[in-house]
């Protein structure tokens, strides 16, 4: 259950950061486009703490999208 989740998040955001790049204005960085650059780096402190920001991200958005589907059915 571990790898199929591992595998399922990576190919997201495998796919996400040629399309992040490519729309990227130039001088500004996103998340995805920080954890590559020090993921490169071998900065794994950056990499662990933007990673964990940026799954936090996640789990609040889709908690807070739940949430409000669970409040228009009701």
């Amino acid at each position: 259950g571990v790898l199929a989740a591992f595998l399922l998040l990576f190919v997201s955001i495998a796919k996400e950061l040629p399309v992040t790049l490519m729309l990227l204005p130039t001088g500004t960085q996103t998340l995805a486009y920080r954890i590559f650059n020090a993921q490169e780096e071998a900065s794994f402190p950056d990499v662990g703490l933007s990673g964990l920001i940026l799954v936090a991200l996640a789990l609040l958005l889709q908690i807070g999208m739940n949430r409000r589907g669970d409040a228009t059915r009701a």
